[in-house]
């Protein structure tokens, strides 16, 4: 059969090639998500020497280059997925769970140089938020609360635009890694051991009272058992477990907010107040008067 007489659906493999091609533009972003999923796994069922979902950096660029991702992209993908694992390694129990211990860390790209990002984590965090530096690390540094008497004045006036709640959560964890020149993944975490602990001592105390409080109402004076007496002390200590996770929850919560204004704060100086002469409620006093309008030296930053 010549080339003339070829049936009318026949196509060559550039055809067939093309006809794919058309057809995987036309898939939405999640659709070819999926087929590339779906070839690797093809790929590792013919391939025992594959390892899915294993990949060096010089892979990841090479895939990203063939769908036209600038390698700069992948890079700052992969220092923001670096700096979230421990985040997602790290399951967190029902116990986390039930008092709201999650998500205590926040991570944002900042652009500057790393000096000035670096310098106004620094003010934030002793000006803003009553810490102290307790000491550096590879990355960037632990902070803890300052218990000197001039910071404590400071928060007790409010001269300051943080929460002040990062001074109740024991260790903070900044962390500083550069993507670009001028882009830097900033991570803030802080540590759960406090509000954990917490957590334990406070159900502590709960189930003892609790315990103490529903077996005296239930015999009640007389000595015999009360039913309406042990269903009363059955409420309230049903009443104090859930003002006990509550508490924690609130604080948790808190402190969570904490640490999403201080990543805000550093990528939006301006915004935040970073740099005012004179921030929070003193600040905004005297401002009403027309004073100190103006911030400190930018070039501070420089």
């Amino acid at each position: 059969m010549d080339r003339e007489q070829e049936p009318a659906g026949a196509e060559g493999p550039a055809q067939e090639s093309d006809a794919i091609a058309e057809r995987l533009d036309r898939l939405s972003a999640e659709q070819a998500e999926d087929v590339i999923r779906r070839a690797i796994e093809l790929t590792d069922e013919e391939n025992e020497t594959f390892e899915y979902g294993q990949m060096d950096t010089e892979t990841l660029e090479r895939v990203a280059a063939e769908l036209g991702i600038p390698a700069r992209h992948v890079r700052k993908a992969m220092v923001e997925q670096r700096a979230s694992r421990h985040s997602l390694d790290e399951e967190s129990s029902w116990f986390d769970g039930l008092f709201g211990i999650v998500d205590l860390d926040e991570a944002a790209i900042i652009e500057g140089r790393a000096a000035d990002v670096e310098r106004a984590v620094e003010i934030w965090m002793a000006s803003h938020e009553g810490l102290r530096l307790k000491r550096r690390t590879r990355l960037g540094a632990i902070w803890a609360k300052d218990n000197r008497p001039l910071a404590s004045i400071r928060m007790g006036l409010g001269i300051t635009n943080g929460t002040k709640a990062l001074r109740s959560a024991g260790d903070v964890e900044h962390t500083l890694r550069s993507v670009e020149a001028n882009e830097h993944l900033l991570s803030i975490s802080a540590s759960k051991n406090r509000l954990r602990m917490a957590a334990t001592l406070s159900m502590i105390g709960v189930a003892i009272l609790a315990t103490s409080t529903t077996v005296a109402a239930a015999i009640g004076q007389s000595g015999d058992l009360s039913l309406p007496g042990l269903a009363a002390g059955l409420v309230f200590s049903a009443g104090l477990g859930l003002g006990a996770i509550a508490g924690v929850r609130r604080w948790a919560s808190n402190i969570r907010t904490a640490i999403e204004r201080a990543v805000d704060a550093v990528a939006a100086p301006d915004r935040s107040g970073l740099y005012e002469t004179f921030p929070g409620r003193l600040g905004s006093f005297l401002r009403s008067f027309g004073l100190f309008s103006n911030r400190r030296n930018q070039n501070r930053r420089r």
